[in-house]
């Protein structure tokens, strides 16, 4: 009896450290797979703050170029508008000019006519 009780407590043993083997072989499965999605993850969210960065920074680029052309339509128009307005107050001084002269000679004439009729 007592060899009987041996020899199937030394089978459980054999069959205890089996299944053991086979856990910890598991666990070292589970454990290297955990690793390897977690390394994954840990990429493609990199990969993900990268594109992220990437389309921000080449908004922001597109952004200051729009805003870089807008500027430099806007200074070549009110460089025109200036140019424009320069042009006007110069014909302004001279229409001023002219007005001025021709009510000189038109006083003159009118002198002139009023004598001619005494």
């Amino acid at each position: 009896i007592l060899a009987s009780r041996d020899a199937e407590i030394k089978n459980l043993r054999g069959e205890l450290d089996s299944k053991e083997e086979k856990i910890e072989e598991l666990e070292e499965t589970i454990d290297a797979k955990t690793t390897g999605y977690q390394r994954q993850t840990d990429k493609l969210q990199q990969e993900h703050v990268e594109e992220v960065e990437k389309i921000t920074s080449d908004h922001h680029v597109a952004l200051e170029k729009a805003v870089s052309d807008v500027k430099a339509v806007y200074e070549t128009q009110m460089q025109k508008v200036t140019t424009e307005l320069a042009e006007i107050q110069e014909c302004d001084v001279a229409s001023k000019k002219q007005l001025t002269l021709l009510k000189t000679e038109s006083s003159l004439l009118r002198s002139k006519h009023e004598e001619l009729l005494q």
